[in-house]
C-alpha cells in the first residue's frame, strides 16, 4: 500500500520552530525506503505523523489512497493499518516473546493467534524462544521480536524508527542484514528512518534525505493525484 505525504508541517506545543516544514514524498506500494538526516532533522517526528501518533499543523497524509490526515481528517493510529518499530523497541517485560507477538490480535481467534505466532516466530527465527522473557533476550533478539510483533497483524505499511540505535557494532551489520531479509519476505510498504547512511545498503530500494525539516527529493505527480481525490 502506497504513502503519500505532501506539504506536511508540524511544530510541537512548546517549540518556537516546526519540526517538521514542508515535507513532501511518496513510497509505492512494496516498497523499502531509509529515511537519513542528521539528528534532530525531524525523522522520528515525520514517521509519528504517519503512523497518526501526532497530527500534522498542515498538509495532507494518504495511505493506499485513502486520506487520514488534512485539515478536515484525521483517522487515529489504531485504524490506519500501520505497524510501528519503536527504538527502544518497547516489549512488555511481564510478558513472554510469545505472548508480545500475539498482543495486538485481540480479535483473532485462539487457532488464528497460534497459527500467526509460528509463522513469525520462524520468520526470526527465534522458535525455541516462545516461552521466553524480554530480559532474557539479546538487544538483536528483542529488535526482532518488536519487528515481528508489529508485522503480526498484518499491516499496510511498517514504520521502523532507528532500529539499530540499541545494538553494538559487532551486532549491527548481522542484525541489518537479518532484517532486510525479513522485510524482502514479508513485502509489506516499509520507511525506516536512520542517522547512518550506511544502513541503507542492502535494506532500501531508495533513499530519501530530510535536510532543514523538508525531503531533498523532487515532488512525484502522485502526490498531486491524491490532492485531487
Amino acid at each position: 500500500m502506497d504513502i503519500c505525504v505532501r506539504d506536511v508541517r508540524f511544530r510541537y506545543a512548546c517549540a518556537t520552530q516546526c519540526a517538521v516544514s514542508g515535507v513532501t514524498f511518496t513510497v509505492r506500494a512494496g516498497e523499502k525506503v531509509a529515511l537519513v538526516g542528521a539528528s534532530g532533522c525531524g525523522k522520528s517526528t515525520l514517521l509519528r505523523l504517519i503512523a497518526g501518533l501526532e497530527r500534522p499543523s498542515y498538509g495532507v497524509i494518504a495511505i493506499g489512497g485513502h486520506i487520514v490526515a488534512d485539515a478536515r481528517t484525521f483517522v487515529p493510529a489504531e485504524r490506519r493499518g500501520i505497524g510501528y518499530v519503536f527504538q527502544d523497541y518497547a516489549l512488555f517485560p511481564h510478558m513472554t516473546v510469545a505472548q508480545n507477538i500475539v498482543f495486538g490480535l485481540r480479535s483473532w481467534g485462539k487457532h488464528q493467534k497460534q497459527q500467526r505466532c509460528d509463522e513469525l516466530l520462524s520468520l526470526i527465527s527465534l522458535e525455541a524462544y516462545a516461552r521466553a522473557y524480554p530480559h532474557e533476550l539479546s538487544g538483536g533478539q528483542q529488535q526482532r521480536v518488536a519487528l515481528a510483533r508489529a508485522l503480526a497483524p498484518q499491516p499496510a505499511a511498517l514504520l521502523l524508527d532507528e532500529p539499530f540505535s540499541n545494538l553494538d557494532a559487532a551486532l549491527h551489520e548481522e542484525i541489518r542484514a537479518q532484517l532486510a531479509h525479513m522485510l524482502s519476505r514479508a513485502r509489506v510498504t516499509t520507511i525506516c528512518v536512520t542517522h547512518d547512511e550506511s544502513d541503507t545498503i542492502g535494506l532500501a530500494d531508495r533513499v530519501l534525505h530530510l535536510s532543514g525539516c523538508a525531503i531533498v527529493e523532487p515532488v512525484r505527480a502522485a502526490l498531486h493525484a491524491v490532492g485531487r481525490a
